[in-house]
């Protein structure tokens, strides 16, 4: 009897599981995802999208550092009514919302690649990929 208590249980635990919440909006990712270099542009979800540059501050291997530093990307949205909206990509900061186009959604794909050690000078241009979504209301 017990057993039978137990598996009519597990049965209606898993049907609740299963069961879609009430009144909660589906919706569905359109991403791509893209490589850029410094000074380059690609068309993102209707607007242009721009690699405007990068700063890194961390701490080479080499040395110790009172404070670890950051690498951050700097890009710059443009869409078809003008509007212009800067932002950046940190490694604390890895995904950015658009305010222009509502659902737009910029994400660091990857980790950048380690700093290199004191002696030997930066990349002056460093690629980054990004994941870039258009999330919308899928219609019933």
């Amino acid at each position: 009897m017990n057993k039978l208590i137990f598996a009519f249980a597990a049965v209606w635990v898993c049907a609740l599981c299963n069961a879609a919440p009430a009144k909660e909006e589906s919706i569905h990712p359109n991403m791509i995802t893209i490589t850029l270099m410094p000074k380059t542009s690609t068309i993102a979800e209707g607007a242009n999208l721009r690699y405007e540059s990068f700063a890194d501050s961390r701490c080479p291997p080499d040395v110790i550092c009172i404070w670890a530093g950051e690498i951050a990307f700097y890009f710059t949205l443009t869409f078809p009514t003008g509007a212009v909206e800067p932002f950046a990509l940190t490694s604390r900061a890895r995904a950015h919302k658009s305010v222009q186009q509502p659902g737009l959604f910029i994400v660091l794909a990857k980790d950048p690649p380690p700093r290199s050690p004191s002696n030997i000078p930066p990349d002056p241009e460093l690629a980054v990929t990004l994941n870039i979504y258009q999330f919308s209301p899928v219609s019933p």
